[in-house]
C-alpha cells in the first residue's frame, strides 16, 4: 500500500490503521511525488488525501488509474464538498473516506474493493 498525504501524522494513522492487513510499501508528502512512487513501487491500494503541497492528489487519478488498472484507489480527507467527491469518483477513485471516519471504514473499502476486483477478474 502507498499512502500519499502532507500531513505526518495522518501518514502515521493510516499506515497503522492497515498495517495489520496491508504492507505499506510506502509514503509520499507531496502531490506531485504519487505518481512516480505509484508506478515505481506498484502498490495494490493507494490512499491519497485531495489537498497536498505541490499538486492535489486528484490531479494523477487517471494516469494512476490507466496504469494499474487493478489497484484500490481510496481518497481520504477532510474535504467532503460533494464536487471534491464527484471528481475523484469520476476520475477513477475506488471509495472516498472522510479522515473522521477512517479508523471505522478504511478497511471494509480495501475489503469491498478488492471483492469487486475478484468479480471483474
Amino acid at each position: 500500500m502507498l499512502v500519499a498525504d502532507g500531513n505526518r501524522e495522518w501518514r502515521a494513522i493510516i499506515s497503522r490503521t492497515l498495517t495489520p492487513e496491508c504492507q505499506v510499501v510506502g509514503q509520499v508528502d507531496r502531490g506531485d511525488d504519487l505518481l512516480a512512487a505509484a508506478n515505481l513501487l506498484q502498490p495494490d491500494v493507494i490512499t491519497l488525501e485531495v489537498s497536498m503541497p505541490g499538486c492535489s492528489g486528484l490531479r494523477d487519478l487517471p494516469a494512476i488509474r490507466a496504469a494499474m488498472r487493478d489497484v484500490i484507489i481510496i481518497v481520504i480527507s477532510v474535504t467532503l464538498t460533494p464536487i471534491y467527491i464527484e471528481e475523484a469518483l469520476s476520475r477513477g477513485a475506488d471509495s472516498y473516506i472522510a479522515k473522521s471516519h477512517v479508523l471505522a471504514e478504511l478497511m471494509p473499502a480495501i475489503i469491498a474493493g478488492r471483492r469487486q476486483a475478484e468479480q471483474l477478474g
